[in-house]
């Protein structure tokens, strides 16, 4: 696991400079080593999904982002329950993907998740 700790560090400095193909790319890796080791119910996997979700997100690939994002915060829910900062996290930036893709009922949909995750 500590490689994919340190391929997922990296990824966010990619990220963070604003190179996101580059940091697409160590998060498809890191994402492929958290399910080989972790397995695809593990909050680890759950993780990799959410980081390349964000980083699809932050290229306008919404539908890309979506997908990941979704199979996160199942993750973290069956994993942790909505009570936890990690759903919350993805709740958010499901509701930045309907924001960005205009899409209104997924948008309101993922703000009621969110809502209901931090009991407002």
């Amino acid at each position: 696991m500590e490689y994919a700790d340190l391929l997922s560090n990296y990824a966010n400095l990619y990220r963070d400079k604003g190179d996101y193909a580059q940091a697409e790319r160590l998060y498809q890796e890191v994402l492929a080593l958290r399910l080989k080791l972790a397995g695809e119910n593990h909050p680890d996997y759950g993780s990799a999904l959410y980081s390349l979700g964000a980083v699809y997100l932050l290229q306008n690939k919404y539908e890309d982002s979506e997908k990941l994002l979704v199979k996160a915060a199942d993750i973290f829910v069956r994993s942790m329950g909505k009570e936890n900062l990690a759903y919350a996290c993805v709740c958010l930036s499901l509701g930045m993907y309907t924001s960005g893709s205009r899409t209104i009922d997924r948008q309101s949909s993922n703000i009621r998740r969110l809502s209901k995750s931090l009991s407002v």
